[in-house]
This record gives structure tokens, sequence and C-alpha cells, in this order.
């Protein structure tokens, strides 16, 4: 996930290029995937090939590859593990490689980022072993480029893609149900989370102790910001939030505002992961954007 946001920006696509091959494996390298931060469309300028289950995607997708494999994911991971063992494994050159993504997704910071990295980091330090599930809104934009979950399948979004919004409540009860035993914390922003916010009578209802935390910076911001770029004047990019503290509690659902970080990990951490109901948090004037 964070090679494909360091590959998104023009330098991490640089250091691609500098492989001998690149190998694609099940993904469509969809525009706003890979094209979200660049200045120009993806491309492969060393050998490319592809591993896709849909042979459509060979014939339609972009760019084309060298080689392309119609085959299920696993089977041809599989299969190219046996064809390569034995091989000369080059791991420092793979570690110096993460690292400069990192680095470089890491870049081109804005004013709020370091606040939104700070989020993250309570969330894991007070948790532990969360699951992080998250919404179309900056802070979880944010955390595709830079946050390290503490485990694999720990992190899942609709940041990318068709950007989903209202995907983060609902997910998250279901990552609860399956993992009763982990917290589950959900981020969405105020007008990502209006889409699907009566949900959470749903987690009440199925015992799912999730948080959910809206990240209130009063509308659509990342729209409004890409507006106002452009030069266009911006419009329906500032829906009327609810009271979502006084609306959650009208579901029977405990709920607060925190207005710093110290108070969203006393939050967190006074939510027990065996807590069978959910936890609604609004950050609210906190926020400096």
């Amino acid at each position: 996930h964070l090679a494909d946001f360091g590959i998104g920006k023009d330098p991490g696509r640089l250091v691609m290029n500098e492989a001998d091959v690149v190998l694609a494996i099940g993904t469509e390298i969809g525009e706003t995937d890979y094209d979200f931060y660049s200045t120009k469309e993806f491309a492969v300028e060393t050998k490319f090939i592809r591993i896709d289950i849909d042979p459509r995607q060979m014939a339609i997708g972009r760019p084309q590859p060298d080689i392309g494999i119609v085959s299920d994911a696993r089977l041809a991971v599989l299969a190219l593990l046996e064809a390569t063992k034995g091989g000369k494994r080059d791991t420092e050159w793979s570690k110096s490689t993460v690292q400069r993504l990192s680095r470089i997704a890491a870049t081109e910071r804005e004013p709020e980022d370091p606040l939104y990295d700070q989020l993250f980091t309570t969330i894991r330090d007070a948790c532990g072993d969360p699951i992080l599930v998250g919404d179309s809104t900056k802070a979880v934009y944010r955390a595709g480029l830079t946050y390290r979950a503490p485990m694999p399948r720990s992190f899942f979004s609709a940041s990318t893609g068709f950007g989903t919004l209202g995907y983060a409540l609902p997910a998250a009860i279901g990552a609860k149900i399956a993992n009763p035993d982990r917290p589950v914390i959900a981020v969405a922003g105020d007008g990502g989370a209006q889409f699907t916010f009566p949900e959470l009578i749903s987690a009440r209802e199925a015992e799912a102790g999730i948080v959910m935390l809206v990240w209130n910076n009063n509308g659509y911001r990342e729209i409004r910001d890409f507006m106002v770029e452009q030069q266009i004047a911006p419009i329906a990019v500032d829906p009327i939030p609810p009271d979502f503290v006084k609306s959650a509690e009208a579901m029977g659902v405990p709920a607060r505002r925190v207005q710093n970080l110290d108070e969203f990990a006393s939050a967190l951490r006074g939510h027990g992961r065996s807590a069978k109901l959910p936890l609604l948090l609004e950050a609210g004037p906190w926020i400096k954007e």
C-alpha cells in the first residue's frame, strides 16, 4: 500500500524505474490509485510483467505489459517462488528501496500533516494492535502515506479507487464481528460520516464495540481545496453537519468530543476491547487547518 502511494509521486516513479523488472500483481493500475499525486500518467519505463485474473485487463489496461500472465494471483506467486527458489536475493536493495519510497511518500507536507501523523500514532500506541478502517477524508489520505500498522491486515480504507464515502463505519462493524478481541477504529470525516451514520444502531445491535472517530473539518475539505487550487468557486462542499454527539446519544451510543490528543488517547484506552457498545468520538475545534 505504501509503495503504491510512493510511486504515485513523480520521484517515486524514478525509483521504480531503476529496477530491472516491475512486477504488478492483481492491480488494475487505476488512475485514482496511481495518478493521485503525480503530474503525468503512470508509465513503466523498464521491463513490465503483469499478473491478473481478468484477461480484459491485459487488453485494455494501462500501461501495456511486456509479459501478461492471466492467473489467480496466489497460484502465480507460488509458481514464481518455486521457479526462483535458490536464486540470489538482494535484500539490501529491497530495504533501501522501501526506505526511499517511505521518504518520498512523506514529502510535500501540508501544515496539518504533523497533526494527522500524531493522530494515527496515538491510535496505534493507545490500542496496541488496532484494526484501522478509513473513510475518504484528509486524515486518512495522510495515513495512506505514512501510517505503519502494527501487523498485516490491520489498515484498510476507501480513500483510493472510487473513494466510497460512508464506507468506514459499516466496514468497521464487520471487522469487529470478525475480530472481537481486537480494537477496531473507524475514521470518517463529517461529510462522509453522514452517509452511513445511522449504522451506529447496527453496531449497537450487533454488540460490535468499535470506536468511531468523526474527523470534523467542516465539509468536504479535500474537494474544496482542489476547487480553490483550480480557481473554481467552491460549490456543494459545505454540508451542514448534525450534532454528532447528540445524534449518537439518541441511538443509545456513548459519545463525547475530544479536545486534544491526550483526551483522545484517554478515551481510546478507556474503551475496552471487549466492550459491547460502540463509542463515538468527535474531534472538533482543536483541529487547525
